[in-house]
């Protein structure tokens, strides 16, 4: 099968890794865990990490979520998106949005600093 996921560095994996969430009757075929990867050790972590608010505790749960699904490779991924960004120098605050928001998600922080529209 080839599919794709979309995800910001922050998304909860429940859904993606979690083997509650391989579809099934039982559960409505709900989840996006279409591999089906079962593994107690993220399984573990996943709950850990969801509960946590302390960085270097989710820190280390992500770890083991990477270290078991590159162990075990559930899915081999062809390919990672990369979005270019451009902006002009003039425009200053600005900072690329690492999620999948719109890079004018923090427009607020934006500022014009030159007169360079007028010089054109």
């Amino acid at each position: 099968a080839m599919f794709a996921w979309v995800s910001s560095p922050e998304t909860d994996p429940t859904q993606t890794y979690h083997s509650k969430s391989i579809p099934s009757e039982k559960n409505g075929w709900s989840g996006t865990n279409y591999p089906g990867w079962r593994n107690a050790k993220v399984d573990a972590a996943i709950e850990s990490l969801n509960k946590s608010f302390d960085a270097n505790e989710r820190k280390e749960q992500i770890k083991t979520i990477l270290a078991e699904y590159t162990r075990e490779l559930p899915v081999l991924p062809l390919f990672y998106r990369a979005n270019v960004t451009v902006f002009p120098k003039t425009l200053t605050g600005v900072k690329p949005t690492p999620h999948v928001y719109s890079e004018t998600f923090a427009i607020e922080h934006w500022a014009f600093s030159g007169d360079q529209l007028s010089k054109n």
